[in-house]
């Protein structure tokens, strides 16, 4: 050994090596976002992009043992991001708004409600051409945003009607927020552009949000309803307080989503979700499931089934009042009969659910003027 060379201790030689990990795991972030995300690129879809929005894209899902008769499930979306059959975006008459129950990617190109409701809308003497814009997860949130970033990108799309099949994913947010993240009225705040350019924002965005869904039971998990406990008892002593502030931000968000598609040219109706998480005895009471709901939210504490029919009851009048202020359509299908085997879990529909949602959905659309 030569006494003359300098010598390095194993403590220093440890924190050099700390520091070069370090230093190469950081540029290996950069040159991730650099390559997958969008810092570099002018691109108008950009922000669309960040709201997870599926563009140009032929999926298939496996619905095995979601539903009888389930398998691969063929999933599609045209290049400007809408599902459903049609030629341009010109041509849709009728747009659908909403998160997972619109979107359906365990029903088949061909078969979700949108379809069954262009048929039957069709089958009436109605010349109706049907678009989905559901986007998975998506909210009030999520939906005026879309309107910001997304909606306008596509060309000569004008619906006669827009309906609105929201409220179920705000339900589990319970934030009394009046305002929508990503700022407004086109500003671009330091956080709106992160979630549009990158890269690491949507892998995270993606995974909270399976997270969230998986806590909530949203996650596509079949569920055997005769196999269920349910009960009489919530577990909340006074819903309407806990959920007061929270509703009235969720009235606040749909008055301005209802002026955004009036602003397109459209008329907007709203539409309430069934749900299993509850059902109605034949005495008319509301029985709901003896399970405890985890919501993500620490404002939010948990809940079972009757406690869920309670906090919807809420929100559904909240609806109903904006609707009606605004003039807009309403269609109520929470308070309609429906079936065990309408659902595969408490909120997302088998085949035969949503063909009777684009039923129901048709009769009250075929009630309002041409």
């Amino acid at each position: 050994m030569n006494p003359s060379s300098p010598s390095i201790s194993p403590l220093r030689a440890t924190a050099l090596l700390s520091l070069a990990a370090l230093v190469a795991a950081v540029l290996g972030l950069l040159l991730l976002e650099l390559v997958f995300g969008s810092w570099l690129r002018h691109n108008p879809w950009e922000r669309a992009l960040a709201l997870n929005i599926v563009t140009d894209r032929r999926m298939v899902f496996d619905a095995t043992g979601l539903y009888p008769g389930g398998g691969p499930v063929n999933y599609s979306r045209d290049r400007y991001g809408l599902r459903g059959s049609f030629g341009t975006p010109a041509e849709v008459t009728v747009l659908s708004i909403g998160g997972s129950t619109t979107d359906q990617r365990y029903i088949a190109d061909g078969q979700t409600w949108q379809d069954v409701l262009q048929a039957s809308l069709r089958a009436a003497g109605r010349p109706a051409t049907v678009a989905n814009a559901g986007v998975d997860g998506h909210s009030t949130f999520a939906h005026l945003a879309a309107y910001r970033d997304w909606l306008p990108l596509i060309p000569g799309l004008r619906p006669r009607y827009t309906l609105l099949y929201v409220g179920l994913n705000d339900l589990f947010l319970m934030r009394p927020r009046l305002d929508f993240e990503g700022g407004t009225q086109g500003q671009a705040t330091l956080k709106s552009r992160i979630k549009a350019n990158s890269a690491l924002f949507r892998l995270y965005a993606m995974a909270r949000g399976a997270w969230a869904a998986s806590r909530l039971g949203l996650d596509h998990r079949p569920m055997d309803f005769s196999a269920q406990r349910y009960t009489e008892q919530g577990l909340i002593a006074n819903p309407q307080a806990l959920a007061r502030d929270s509703m009235a931000a969720f009235a606040k968000r749909m008055a301005d989503l209802l002026a955004l598609v009036r602003a397109q040219g459209s008329t907007p109706v709203c539409v309430t979700q069934p749900s299993l998480y509850y059902r109605v005895a034949a005495t008319g009471q509301v029985q709901g499931l003896d399970m405890r709901i985890l919501f993500p939210s620490i404002e939010m504490p948990a809940l079972n089934g009757v406690d869920y029919q309670r906090l919807r009851q809420l929100q559904d009048v909240a609806m109903a009042q904006v609707c009606a202020a605004a003039g807009a359509g309403f269609i109520d299908l929470a308070r309609l009969p429906w079936d065990a085997a309408d659902f595969y879990d408490p909120v997302h529909n088998s085949p035969q659910g949503a063909k009777k949602v684009g039923m129901r959905i048709a009769a009250g659309l075929l009630a309002l003027p041409p």
